[in-house]
């Protein structure tokens, strides 16, 4: 959908919205830049919709950088928004080649610079923490703008081992898998706590990272240079990064 056609849609229809869906069936899931919302059009919708109450969409996660964290910031303004449902899109449609002399992982069939790699294992790890930070992000904006507290949020990290046209082999695709978590955070109706839950997925019923984890060098070299610890069970020795401090 192009941005004429978006605008269209947002004009015509935004100030009557109460609830909005826009993520793609499962057949058009791969069409990624059609269907991940940019900051712009997200700040076009805020500015429109201002009486939506439940929001579903698919936006890119870009390691919790300023174009990220204004993104939440931006959905906070929404004073009716109570529920959100985020696709975190961790996709990265054109992989970088592989240089002269330059380190790689051997993905399946195809070489990726090991750079690439540990960017994307840290873009796709997604914690407790980072959940709760996220929804504190947006409900701080909502905070300073005034409206409905934010009831619950809904994360979901799509894309891991996604790089483009090109397939990728399990032994990598696992821990990419593995660190991208998704989480329901609501606040607690009593007490005004928050609540952070683990959404369960596959890859949680996979005996995966015990022991030595990898039986691959190159990619336990990659692991321990982001998260270095001592041999074990590799399953919750992770953590993911924070977002940056702010957008504005």
């Amino acid at each position: 959908m192009g941005d004429g056609a978006w605008q269209a849609v947002i004009d015509q229809h935004g100030n009557s919205l109460r609830e909005l869906r826009f993520v793609p069936n499962s057949e058009y899931y791969d069409t990624i830049e059609a269907l991940v919302l940019s900051c712009d059009r997200i700040r076009l919708l805020s500015g429109i919709c201002v009486n939506l109450e439940k929001l579903e969409l698919r936006m890119p996660r870009t390691g919790g950088d300023g174009d990220e964290v204004g993104i939440y910031q931006i959905l906070g303004r929404l004073p009716r928004l109570k529920r959100i449902s985020l696709v975190l899109d961790c996709s990265v449609i054109d992989p970088p080649e592989v240089r002269h002399g330059e380190s790689f992982i051997e993905m399946g069939g195809w070489e990726l610079p090991v750079n690439a790699f540990r960017a994307a294992l840290i873009n796709n790890a997604m914690d407790s923490a980072l959940a709760q930070s996220i929804f504190e992000t947006i409900a701080t904006a909502r905070a300073n703008t005034g409206g409905c507290s934010l009831v619950d949020l809904k994360l979901k990290i799509y894309g891991a081992g996604n790089f483009g046209r090109f397939s990728v082999d399990n032994e990598p695709r696992i821990p990419l898998e593995w660190v991208g978590q998704s989480w329901f955070v609501r606040r607690d109706s009593r007490d005004g706590g928050l609540v952070v839950h683990k959404i369960k997925t596959l890859v949680d019923d996979l005996d995966v990272l015990k022991d030595d984890f990898f039986e691959r060098d190159d990619l336990r070299t990659v692991w321990m240079d982001i998260w270095p610890g001592s041999p074990g069970d590799r399953r919750n020795q992770w953590h993911s990064f924070p977002l940056a401090i702010s957008a504005d």
